[in-house]
């Protein structure tokens, strides 16, 4: 069933889209020696050896087995007398070089076939065969095209003029001249079948009738041909359950023909490799990354998502490996160019390593990708609940109260939104209370008025403060003043305290005495 899948989207013609960031040349993974220097020479050096991109894709190919190709291939095309063909009418000429080149090359035709087995066998199909007529055909400066069907090429000799359809498989009958006769037979046949509207009929010749529909095909040139021969080759891979394989040579496909029907099947196969994948390299986490590039083309967040999910399931969960997970993060991230994404998975990474240290006691190294994460999403409940617990839990043990409370308005002025969390500000402000009473203990009044009043501007009743805290530290203030002196003021910070802690028995007891 899988196979008849990719079958048919590859028969299906679909409109070409242009070449944008699918695929990177360093994405390519390379056959041989020879495939490389072929692909650099025409991508970054702009020669056009067609020659030796088609037989590139041999993978068994060498620069001494190139050569020895091309010298057949000289020595062959030399034996063609083209003073002689040059003298002839066109359509005699291409009959002629159709013959020659048939006979001169072509020995059998067979469905799966590799453009290298020309030389080494004389094997050829519609693919092959046509590349190579359109090698000779630039070569001997031949005007031509060569048009697409949707399983199937040919090649268009003098196409301004004569328009003659060169055939390349059929050795008997594959050079068609068309007749006056022929064109109007066949322009009379698409009219009566309605293919042609009466009014074209009637506005048209039968010449302008005959190229726009007998000639209808999409034309594509040698380098688009490049692209068939490689995206045929993927499809030979898909047949023997080679995905990995079939995935390179469509990346190869779509540098040379980026058609839509070559993004489906490089969506399509990739989504084969990545889910087959156990992780167990680099470049499977690559694959990942070039996933991400479709998606225009199906592929969503959550699937990414899913599978870097499935990452940590494997190393972070399972294996308790932190260092391979962390290697395989940050080569997806160094790949990803969507921020929203990029984004989403790095959220992802550093909750997950964050909890696994909270729930190992190891708050501190916990707070450090919590951080992360919360600078990613400060809005989610989920890390601020996270945030929040293992602050907690790194200052519980705490016993230097001014450096919980640094701590704690760092953490503040880091995330503004923390201090909206009822839990956290409930953490600062019986901090405040905290460091109040002991400055009053340690006779700091100053600085024991600073945290009364840090106190007092930050108290709300929704927040979760120890009434007995708020009893104690009042009677300690009270107490002070009333001692100096100050009898009103000692009344007035009882009566402060029992707003924050109606009924407290302490802040009772201590308003009963001073009256």
């Amino acid at each position: 069933m899988k196979k008849l899948f990719y079958f048919l989207l590859f028969t299906i013609a679909t409109p070409a889209v242009s070449q944008d960031s699918l695929v990177y040349f360093n994405d390519i993974s390379f056959s041989s020696d020879f495939e490389a220097l072929a692909f650099k020479e025409y991508f970054n050096q702009g020669k056009r050896n067609y020659l030796a991109l088609f037989l590139a894709a041999n993978p068994d190919m060498t620069n001494s087995t190139f050569e020895q190709y091309h010298t057949i291939y000289k020595s062959k095309i030399n034996n063609i007398d083209l003073d002689k063909l040059n003298k002839k009418r066109a359509d005699k000429k291409i009959k002629a070089l159709y013959e020659d080149v048939h006979e001169l090359f072509l020995t059998k035709y067979e469905i799966q076939n590799d453009f290298s087995s020309i030389f080494s066998k004389g094997y050829y199909n519609c693919v092959s065969a046509s590349a190579l007529y359109g090698i000779v055909f630039s070569e001997l400066d031949v005007p031509y095209i060569i048009k697409e069907k949707p399983t199937h090429v040919y090649l268009v000799a003098y196409p301004g003029s004569e328009k003659i359809l060169v055939e390349s498989t059929d050795p008997d009958g594959g050079f068609i001249v068309s007749s006056d006769r022929y064109k109007e037979a066949f322009v009379k046949q698409m009219t009566q079948a309605k293919l042609i509207s009466a009014e074209e009929a009637k506005n048209k010749s039968v010449t302008q009738l005959f190229d726009e529909y007998y000639f209808s095909d999409p034309d594509i040139t040698l380098k688009e041909l490049v692209g068939i021969q490689y995206t045929n080759h993927a499809l030979y891979a898909l047949e023997q359950e080679d995905y990995e394989k079939a995935f390179q040579l469509l990346e190869k496909a779509y540098f040379f023909y980026p058609a839509n029907r070559v993004v489906t099947l490089l969506t399509a196969v990739n989504i084969d490799v990545v889910q087959k994948s156990d992780y167990s390299n680099p470049k499977d986490v690559t694959n990942l990354a070039k996933l991400a590039r479709y998606s225009d083309y199906g592929i969503s967040y959550d699937m990414i998502l899913g599978e870097f999910s499935r990452i940590n399931n494997i190393y972070l969960i399972n294996k308790g490996d932190a260092i391979t997970y962390e290697k395989y993060y940050k080569h997806l991230a160094s790949l990803l160019h969507d921020k929203e994404l990029k984004h989403a998975i790095g959220y992802l990474y550093n909750y997950e390593r964050g909890r696994i240290l909270y729930n190992q006691g190891k708050y501190n190294e916990a707070l450090a990708f919590f951080n992360q994460a919360y600078e990613l999403k400060p809005e989610n409940l989920e890390i601020n609940n996270a945030m929040v617990s293992t602050i907690a839990q790194s200052l519980r043990f705490e016993s230097n109260n001014s450096l919980i409370i640094e701590r704690l308005e760092s953490y503040g002025q880091m995330h503004p939104q923390l201090m909206s969390n009822n839990v956290f500000k409930s953490m600062l402000v019986s901090s405040y209370l905290i460091q109040c009473g002991q400055s009053y203990d340690l006779q700091k009044i100053n600085e024991a008025s600073k945290y009364r009043s840090l106190f007092e501007e930050n108290y709300s009743p929704e927040l979760n403060i120890d009434a007995t805290n708020i009893g104690r530290v009042y009677s300690l203030a009270a107490i002070y003043y009333f001692r100096k002196g100050y009898t009103a003021k000692a009344v007035g910070l009882i009566s402060k305290g029992l707003e924050y802690a109606p009924g407290n028995y302490e802040l009772l007891m201590r308003q009963k005495m001073i009256k």
